[in-house]
């Protein structure tokens, strides 16, 4: 579950599979395929059953800073704090309704996605993933601290808003406000087109799941073996 520093030949081959994932059919046919431009694992999360399953649970706000500060091994809270106190701030604002008609029509700017960043895969050779980085590059920057994932979550929730600004189907997006309404639990599939895609899109952001990534890797250890 912990990703060494310095990782083996096995490791680097792995991580590299889950960049592309295909659907095949019974005779080895490719019927869907999808590209990641970048991959890291998602922060953990509670995970409680219900009638449907198993939910994951939306971390509170000091349930992040705990949690960030834990896995970047950093006990300055006020750094943390600070960062985190500014794109509260940036909520407020950009979230306001005051002289928008179509406000409560709209995705509200809100940080949601937590991500690990002890390590992060990128492929450069796509331009749009070239240029997520560079956009996280340059808010990380700004700030005196080692707390990207905070920016990571900025530029996510700026991304968002502005895909479903551009996005023109309005049964799709009254869908999407709906489910942010439920507090449902977004897909960890993000396309990097400039609106909502569907899933013959092939250039997407992949945040994965810890647990799920070590069952991947116990399935990718028994393929070799065999």
């Amino acid at each position: 579950n912990k990703f060494p520093m310095n990782p083996s030949l096995n490791d680097m081959l792995f991580i590299s599979s889950l960049m592309t994932w295909e659907k095949q059919d019974k005779l080895g046919n490719v019927l869907d395929s999808k590209k990641s431009t970048l991959l890291v694992t998602e922060l953990d999360r509670k995970i409680s059953k219900s009638g449907e399953g198993q939910v994951a649970s939306t971390l509170s706000d000091s349930e992040v800073k705990e949690k960030i500060l834990e896995e970047r091994g950093i006990s300055n809270k006020q750094a943390l704090q600070k960062h985190f106190v500014h794109y509260q701030k940036a909520s407020m604002l950009l979230n306001r309704c005051e002289f928008s008609l179509e406000c409560s029509y709209t995705l509200k700017y809100k940080l949601r996605d937590w991500v690990k960043t002890n390590w992060v895969v990128h492929d450069l050779h796509i331009p749009r993933g070239k240029n997520f980085r560079c956009d996280w590059y340059k808010e990380h920057i700004q700030w005196d601290d080692d707390f990207d994932a905070i920016s990571f979550a900025h530029v996510m929730a700026l991304k968002k808003v502005e895909q479903f600004v551009l996005l023109e189907d309005k049964d799709l997006k009254e869908e999407i406000l709906e489910k942010e309404a439920r507090g449902e639990v977004e897909s960890t599939w993000f396309s990097f087109g400039d609106e909502y895609q569907d899933t013959n899109d092939v250039e997407y952001l992949q945040i994965v799941d810890a647990e799920a990534m070590v069952r991947r890797r116990r399935y990718w250890n028994d393929a070799l073996t065999q």
